[in-house]
């Protein structure tokens, strides 16, 4: 089964396949460390597969690729690009497909995206720099809950006094200020989350540095232990070479007429 996918409705658009989705995630995932990108439909394995499970999955799909197209960084992606441009009906996609690895020609989102996450301030200390955070947003939220009451209790007042009473057009001013409350309120609300969201960020980016960092001891290993083995080589050939010179020495020896009784 199939699936048409097309960027604009004058265009002829790809036919792609529910594993070419599949490896499209897979791609980005890898690329994209610390990012959320769109989650697919379930795999569902049906014998039947009724126009009720068709349109479900097409409508799942739509979500993928809205997603994606939605994130400056992953429509950036070369992979994405290849998914939406080349022809899927011959062996031209297969190839870019196969071909395609995780680390190499990802595009112009998948280098803003390493340098975000690589120019990211990492503390000596991450429990000492996540404490002094959630302090400053504790005391932060404290601060705009304050003044969120102040808010309230200024748009409740009314005023009172003797003699005769004074009509005031007060709804103008009414608005704003819910509209200010409202405001600060979202604003604590972020204020609140916001630790968690830079305690994930910044494991995420502790565990990619970290990733990197393996990789680069084990290249640097692996070519210390070839740089030694060449002297060893060497001196292995000579003394091949030099056994094998004894031993066609021995069997010359070996092999001529022994001295004749004349000789002596």
């Amino acid at each position: 089964m199939t699936f048409l996918v097309t960027q604009d409705q004058h265009q002829e658009g790809v036919r792609r396949r529910f594993r070419d989705f599949e490896w499209l995630r897979a791609v980005l995932h890898a690329r994209y460390i610390g990012l959320l990108v769109p989650s697919l439909p379930d795999k569902t394995i049906t014998v039947l597969k009724g126009d009720a499970f068709v349109q479900s999955r097409m409508r799942g799909l739509q979500r993928f690729l809205n997603g994606i197209m939605e994130t400056p960084y992953l429509r950036s992606d070369a992979a994405v690009a290849s998914f939406l441009g080349e022809p899927g009906d011959g062996s031209a996609w297969e190839t870019a497909r196969m071909g395609t690895a995780v680390m190499d020609n990802a595009g112009v989102g998948h280098m803003r995206w390493l340098q975000r996450i690589l120019c990211e301030h990492i503390a000596d200390s991450p429990e000492s720099e996540i404490s002094t955070f959630k302090r400053h947003v504790e005391q932060r939220e404290r601060l705009l809950t304050e003044l969120l009451s102040c808010a309230k209790r200024l748009s409740d007042k009314t005023e009172t006094g003797t003699g005769s009473p004074k009509v005031h057009n007060d709804a103008p001013l009414v608005a704003i200020l819910n509209k200010c409350a409202a405001t600060i309120n979202g604003w604590g609300l972020v204020e609140r989350f916001q630790p968690a969201i830079y305690e994930l960020i910044l494991l995420e980016n502790v565990k990619y540095l970290l990733h990197q960092a393996t990789d680069m001891k084990q290249l640097l290993l692996e070519l210390g232990c070839g740089v030694a083995r060449i002297p060893q080589n060497l001196s292995s050939r000579r003394s091949a070479q030099g056994t094998k010179e004894l031993l066609d020495s021995a069997l010359t020896s070996y092999s001529s007429p022994p001295p004749s009784a004349d000789a002596f």
